[in-house]
């Protein structure tokens, strides 16, 4: 999430208009700018751990009783009504918050700008309720909040999992099957889609945000979940040598899927409008988005097989807990406070390393602060409820049992 921060703090100064637009150019074509340029591939990261949380932690529950048709058709919509249920109060109220409230927020010569956005929640609101954002408004720029595309992705993905897993726990060989044959024609499909998206918007409407050009890093963290719930995986222990160099490798590969594009950016600042290029663009922005799943599902299996090292002591430090129980609000709010940023200067945005530093170390620090706010006076609160209502139902038990227990 920091690093997602980190783009969108220079992506977004696009909606202010920067002092000298060849300084972004320059910017891209530094070699330490590569890290900020590949930040599109963390998006990835959080599909990824959401496909193995989702199947180690649900396949047990779906084996209890009966797993036909029957029981798809009664647990499946439980399982996905929970989820709606956790997810959906804090982004409602984030939603009412940003289409009533934050127009009144600010003024300056482009609030306008943020006047026209919040609009689009107060008439769209719906859609991204129903999580369908990512197919309607067709237009990217016209849905609501619009970087929440990723929500509307990972609900249709749970969806879709749920089937996934009532087909394993029938037929292993089949799940894994037609999840191996949809990663494939995923990424073949993806590649097609950009060698033919003539201009960014298209991109952004027919690839980008589109749950069958997604869905890759889901089903890859299910299999992987599936591997650590039923097979000795998890148990297995590798050798110093064997772990160090898997735990080298992933690092090295991951450090060149975002600093392979060092050279091609100063050849090709813009390799889709240059005829021959779209395929070795395209090819890149497919494939090397794999290679970066599989570099941090490696690191992830290393880490939960015990055999991660001092890296995985890093990544599994306690301090990441409270952060982790924020970023779901900080990823909320975080695109608000940018655009409130910029969309209340009265000067285009002068782009150097302090001014841009200031900028993100700020929007981390008030994004993290609100989520806190709003993890106490919403999150808790509507999670505690939904656990007191689901409570019985999901326990077995009838009215009047278990009375007095906490």
């Amino acid at each position: 999430m920091f690093w997602i921060i980190l783009a969108h703090t220079g992506l977004l100064t696009l909606l202010l208009g920067m002092e000298d637009p060849l300084e972004a150019i320059k910017f891209k074509g530094k070699l330490e700018s590569q890290f900020v340029v590949g930040t599109d591939k963390a998006v990835d990261t959080f599909f990824l751990i959401s496909g193995i949380l989702m199947s180690y932690t649900t396949i047990n529950k779906l084996r209890k009783g009966k797993t036909g048709a029957a029981a798809v058709a009664t647990k499946a919509p439980l399982f996905t009504f929970l989820r709606v249920l956790r997810l959906s109060p804090l982004y409602g109220f984030v939603i009412f918050f940003y289409a009533t409230v934050v127009p009144h927020m600010g003024s300056g010569p482009i609030w306008y700008k943020m006047v026209h956005e919040t609009g689009l929640c107060r008439k769209n609101w719906w859609t991204n309720l129903l999580f369908i954002n990512n197919f309607h408004p067709a237009e990217f720029h016209d849905t609501c909040m619009s970087w929440t595309w990723y929500l509307a992705n990972d609900m249709q993905f749970f969806i879709i999992g749920l089937i996934m897993l009532f087909v394993y726990v029938n037929s292993r060989k089949a799940a894994y099957g037609i999840m191996t044959v949809v990663v494939i024609s995923s990424n073949v499909l993806g590649y097609y889609k950009l060698v033919h998206s003539p201009s960014q918007n298209q991109v952004q409407d027919a690839w980008y945000d589109k749950p069958y050009m997604r869905i890759s890093p889901t089903f890859i963290g299910m299999m992987i979940g599936m591997a650590l719930r039923d097979t000795k995986l998890k148990d297995k222990r590798l050798g110093f040598f064997a772990r160090t160099s898997l735990m080298l490798m992933s690092i090295a590969s991951i450090l060149f899927v975002l600093f392979i594009q060092y050279q091609w950016d100063q050849e090709h600042p813009n390799p889709m409008s240059e005829k021959g290029r779209a395929h070795q663009s395209a090819a890149y922005n497919t494939f090397a988005r794999m290679f970066f799943v599989f570099a941090v599902s490696t690191i992830i299996l290393l880490g939960v097989t015990k055999n991660g090292g001092p890296v995985y002591q890093f990544l599994g430090a306690g301090f990441w807990e409270p952060l982790g129980k924020l970023t779901f609000g900080a990823y909320l709010v975080h695109p608000i406070i940018l655009r409130g940023v910029y969309y209340s200067s009265d000067q285009l945005f002068h782009w150097t390393i302090w001014h841009y530093s200031i900028v993100y170390m700020g929007t981390v620090l008030i994004s993290y602060l609100t989520a806190t706010v709003l993890h106490i006076l919403v999150e808790l609160p509507f999670a505690n409820l939904v656990g007191l209502m689901m409570a019985p139902a999901l326990s077995g038990k009838g009215k009047g049992k278990g009375k007095g227990k906490k």
